[in-house]
Parts: C-alpha cells; sequence; structure tokens
C-alpha cells in the first residue's frame, strides 16, 4: 500500500488534526452485507472543511483493531459525503480462557487520511450505533473459539445420491486448549446449500467428549434454493453459522466455510443438482 502519491517533494509532512465542530472532518463507520463477506468496514466520510481533500490513502487507527492502510484517489469536496472502504485487520483482544474483555470505547478512534502532497488530516470518528465495538467483539469471540478448538470441512468428495450428484466431506472438530466437553449444537444454512450433517441433523451435530482428542461426522451439501433471483442475491453462499458449546458453556456463533478451491465445484454440483431435480431458474459456478 502506498502512504502517498504526487511528486519527489522535499516538504515535511504536515498533520491537521480536524475534531467534530461546525466546521469538521469527520467519520462514520458502517457495514453492509457486501463487507460482512469482505472482512472490511466503509469509512463514511463527511467533508465539513471548506477545502477538498485529494486523497493518496485512508487508515482507520483505534486500539481495538486498526484498518488495513488503503489507497484511495478519492477527491472529497467541501460538504461531500463519501464512503471508503477499507479492509480490517486483527483484533487486539482479552482473552482469558473463554471469557473475552469487553471492547475499548472508540472516544480515541481516529482516521488518518494522507493527502497527495503528502500532508495528512486526522478526523473524529462518530460511532453511535456501536459498529465498532460489535466488529470488535465478534472478531475477538471468534479468535476465542479458535484458541479452544479448531473447526473446519474436510476430505470433500462427491457422492451419487438420489439420480445426482452431491458434494459431500466431513465436518471435524480437533482440540486445542479446550478443556471439556464441546458441541456443536446446530448450524444454519445458505441459500444455495442446505447442510445434512449426520444422521439427519440431529442434535447435537458434532460432539467432542472431555477425553477425546478429534472427532468428526460426514456432511452433505444439497441444494437449496435454485431460482436464479435469489442465488444472484445470495452475498455469503458459503458462509454457515454453528453454534458451538464450549464446556456446557451457552452456544456461541462460530463461522464456518468452505476452503475456497472448493467454492465452484460445489456451486457447479449444486446447479447440476437443481437441473437434474427440475427446479425453475439456475445456480451459477461463476462469482
Amino acid at each position: 500500500m502506498l502512504a502517498a502519491c504526487g511528486g519527489a517533494s522535499t516538504s515535511s509532512t504536515t498533520a491537521h488534526t480536524t475534531v467534530a465542530g461546525s466546521e469538521a472532518l469527520t467519520v462514520k463507520p458502517l457495514q453492509y452485507r457486501d463487507d460482512i463477506v469482505a472482512n472490511r468496514v466503509q469509512l463514511q466520510v463527511t467533508n465539513g472543511l471548506s477545502r477538498q481533500l485529494p486523497l493518496a490513502s485512508v487508515q482507520l487507527l483505534w486500539s481495538g483493531m486498526n484498518s488495513e492502510l488503503a489507497e484511495s484517489d478519492a477527491v472529497i469536496g467541501p460538504g461531500q459525503r463519501v464512503d471508503l472502504p477499507v479492509g480490517l485487520g486483527p483484533p487486539s483482544c482479552r482473552i482469558d480462557g473463554t471469557a473475552v474483555g469487553a471492547s475499548p470505547d472508540t472516544d480515541a478512534a481516529t482516521v488518518v487520511f494522507t493527502l497527495t502532497d503528502g500532508s495528512t488530516e486526522v478526523a473524529a470518528v462518530l460511532d453511535p450505533d456501536g459498529t465498532l465495538g460489535g466488529l470488535h467483539a465478534d472478531a475477538c469471540e471468534r479468535e476465542m473459539i479458535g484458541q479452544q478448538v479448531s473447526l473446519e470441512f474436510a476430505d470433500f468428495s462427491l457422492r451419487s445420491i438420489d439420480g445426482r450428484d452431491v458434494t459431500v466431506a466431513v465436518l471435524r472438530m480437533r482440540r486445542l486448549a479446550a478443556p471439556g466437553d464441546v458441541e456443536v449444537q446446530s448450524s444454519g444454512n445458505t441459500i444455495p446449500f442446505n447442510l445434512l450433517i449426520g444422521e439427519g441433523n440431529a442434535t447435537p451435530l458434532l460432539a467432542l467428549p472431555a477425553a477425546a482428542t478429534e472427532v468428526e461426522v460426514p456432511v452433505q451439501f444439497l441444494e437449496a434454493r435454485c431460482d436464479a433471483h435469489a442465488v444472484a442475491e445470495a452475498k455469503q453462499p458459503f458462509r454457515f453459522v454453528m453454534q458451538v458449546s464450549l464446556g456446557g458453556e451457552p452456544p456461541r456463533p462460530y463461522v464456518v466455510e468452505p476452503p475456497p478451491a472448493m467454492h465452484s465445484q460445489m456451486l457447479a454440483t449444486a446447479a447440476a443438482g437443481c437441473a437434474v431435480l427440475g427446479e425453475d431458474g439456475s445456480l451459477s459456478s461463476e462469482g
């Protein structure tokens, strides 16, 4: 990522800090459905200054979670409001076993804009909806579960079921730091796929007893929605949200996704299955 564009200027970098007020440069963090899949956040920038801002890069700085440094060629005029996407960096978490510490407040969060002349503007972050806190809490929860167990789809193959090919795999859990029983109690589906785990999705879907180190269960990725409109609107076709219980504690959501190398084949197989079943519309193996 470039910190700045422009010529080889020998002038020193100048930083301007702008606070909220009648004339201010402010940022509100937002996240849409597409951003969840891409692990990014939108920085909604409001330029309340009397000058335009020709950008070279932008970065969110916050003790809970910085963003990546993102290049930008946007020019934000006075009074304009624009959304700038930035990828999220790893969270800074306080984890003690299965306990996750509270997210830090966002009062000191800032966004640094590097302009094309090498100078910088530092904007205040206004987060009345608690977007950053929610993203941080979710990320730290995922990190905590990932410290306790590993949970993955593995050993993919095709199997002929009722006259058409179906993608099958196993859902495998390995013990890491978790000291007691661990269960996967349920799993959500996605628009293109319904999961059939084990024998009829019986609860719990997967159980790792305290004395065991690894367990797995067979999985079928069955066709769900075949109509083209529904599939075209699917933003998270491979994001299966499972409910994981650690040591008898209340279940926590944890996302498990097939490896990216399998995505095209899975969609193509489901599309072929829809055709065999005579469903209206079709899935696409592209996108």
